[in-house]
């Protein structure tokens, strides 16, 4: 805003004593602190669920496990109770809360049950050796929580439960480190998971139907399928041709950069094509007859010159998408 401020005085748009109550005004404005309110709420529902874990595990030899299960049970309870009799009546577009407490009430309410229905799972075996079905209920439980009480969150645990069901861990970090996708089955069922929440993005759009958890659908079928994509490039014979299939996806991120005139798609999209690309320039040159230092040089070059361009590009792009939203 400064600099917006400090251009229009230099082209005569504002004098200097416009100029100086404008920029009074920016320097002595209130701050928000609602972002950092609902951190440390989160952080708070988080701390609270991971400290009946902590209380059961160091406790559980004189509690007892049907008083731990009781409470864990009827404390999830408690919350969906307030819940439904707090929640506002059902639509299909986004509802407000009806309280500044009402969505971590929710989260607490779900992060609880899962703690009760695993600890069922573990202590009483009540799902037995299925354990698909211990994952698929409570991942339908928790699609359903999220669109009756209009709750990101909890659609973000469905999500990774749903494709927990199918052997895909899908937390940011286990995306990475946990899922073996040197093998052709995982791989194909990350790019069909891709597919299925991209096109329940687009449903929830073209419907109209929670439109506004497109988002959440997009962003995790993005980068499981990028990430299946690229996993399968790099392991898999003819790497080249697994690298082209990612084209779609990131045709799909820069269009819904452009689009909703998000700098986050952008980046992604263009730091997956990134990879993809190298990886087939490298091969290339790997492939070569030639002098291996000519050709270090030649790469060393390409990485130097592609990496600017990236970078003038992002930042290109995200000063017109802040011009364009007016901030």
């Amino acid at each position: 805003m400064k600099r917006t401020l400090k251009y229009l005085l230099d082209q005569g748009f504002i004098d200097n004593d416009n100029f100086s109550k404008l920029n009074s005004f920016i320097e002595e404005r209130p701050l928000s602190i609602f972002w950092h309110i609902r951190i440390l709420l989160y952080l708070g529902v988080t701390l609270i669920a991971t400290s009946f874990g902590i209380l059961i595990y160091e406790n559980i030899d004189t509690i007892g496990h049907l008083s731990i299960v009781s409470i864990i049970g009827l404390t999830s309870i408690a919350c969906f109770v307030y819940a439904f009799k707090k929640v506002p009546e059902f639509s299909v577009e986004k509802i407000e809360s009806s309280n500044p407490w009402f969505d971590y009430i929710v989260l607490l309410g779900t992060l609880l049950f899962l703690t009760f229905e695993g600890y069922l799972q573990f202590q009483y075996s009540i799902f037995g050796e299925r354990y698909g079905l211990a994952t698929l209920l409570p991942a339908i439980v928790l699609f359903g929580i999220a669109y009756r009480f209009d709750h990101l969150g909890v659609l973000s645990l469905g999500i990774t439960l749903f494709c927990s069901w199918l052997g895909i861990s899908l937390t940011p970090k286990s995306l990475f480190t946990e899922n073996d996708f040197s093998t052709t089955s995982l791989v194909i069922t990350g790019i069909l998971l891709s597919v299925i929440l991209i096109g329940a993005g687009y449903f929830t759009i073209r419907k109209g139907f929670k439109r506004h958890f497109h988002f959440t659908y997009y962003n995790f079928g993005l980068h499981l399928g990028a990430v299946a994509i690229l996993a399968a490039g790099f392991n898999f014979n003819y790497g080249w041709s697994w690298m082209l299939l990612i084209s779609p996806l990131i045709l799909f991120a820069y269009w819904y950069a452009q689009t909703y005139k998000s700098f986050y798609f952008l980046l992604f999209g263009l730091g997956y094509a990134y990879i993809a690309v190298s990886y087939i320039v490298v091969e290339a040159f790997i492939g070569l007859d030639s002098d291996y230092i000519f050709s270090a040089y030649l790469l060393m070059a390409y990485f130097i010159g592609t990496s600017i361009y990236a970078i003038k590009f992002l930042r290109s792009s995200h000063k017109q998408m802040t011009e364009d939203a007016g901030v």
